[in-house]
């Protein structure tokens, strides 16, 4: 048996730390049996996941939503048993200036099996490429402030709202090495015609972000995100 966490090692930032699984012995790895799941038929899986990390690691994750963005096909039983871990982990709050800050965070756990041992990796970031290279690489992650956001309802998704529409965009996110978009852009929406991906990068372009981390240091990057709304 094999696992890893990526994205759990000490950052060395006095602004920014951003929010990471725990490593400890609550990791998510502790709690899904990867060689019940070999035994049960499970084959190579990859789940992605969204999730809200507050500001308080004492606080029950039980009450938190964690919302499965990507799952390959046939990863049914791999999806169930890291869910139920992530209502059981504890993830470690992201600093700002030394406070803690609530962010969103975008993470990655694959399985597989290997020479007939299973194996489990889980990362803070979901793209293909870095989650492919194993690298020590932590998505950018959106701040959670109690500011006021733009009013996307009365505008970009308006006609969405009227007609109790839900929908989703993907965009493509530039974020420089202090936090700042640089650029976005809409990748795609589904379905068309009601502005989810307006609405999307318009809250995007407004929002404030810890910096993407490269081994364990600040970096600029450009990763997709997804957004979901339901105005039902």
């Amino acid at each position: 048996m094999c696992g890893a966490l990526l994205g759990v090692a000490t950052v060395a930032n006095a602004q920014f730390k951003p929010a990471t699984i725990d490593g400890g012995p609550e990791a998510v790895m502790k709690f899904v049996n990867v060689q019940k799941l070999m035994e049960r038929g499970q084959k190579d899986a990859v789940v992605m996941f969204d999730r809200v990390v507050l500001t308080d690691k004492s606080i029950a994750i039980h009450a938190l939503t964690t919302e499965i963005t990507y799952a390959s096909p046939g990863s049914g039983l791999f999806q169930d048993a890291l869910l139920h871990a992530l209502d059981a982990a504890y993830f470690t709050p992201a600093l700002v200036d030394g406070k803690p800050t609530q962010v969103a965070f975008n993470g990655a756990a694959t399985f597989s099996i290997k020479d007939g041992k299973p194996q489990l990796r889980v990362y803070a970031n979901q793209e293909p490429n870095e989650i492919a290279a194993g690298h020590d690489f932590i998505a950018p992650q959106a701040i959670m402030t109690r500011e006021k956001q733009p009013s996307v309802w009365e505008k970009e998704l308006y006609n969405a709202k009227v007609l109790h529409k839900k929908g989703a965009a993907i965009l493509s996110v530039s974020v420089d090495a202090a936090g700042k978009p640089t650029d976005v852009k809409v990748v795609s929406e589904n379905p068309t015609g009601f502005n989810f991906g307006a609405a999307a990068a318009r809250l995007t372009r407004e929002s404030k972000f810890i910096p993407a981390f490269r081994d364990g240091k600040p970096v600029s990057c450009t990763v997709k995100t997804r957004h979901a709304f339901d105005t039902r």
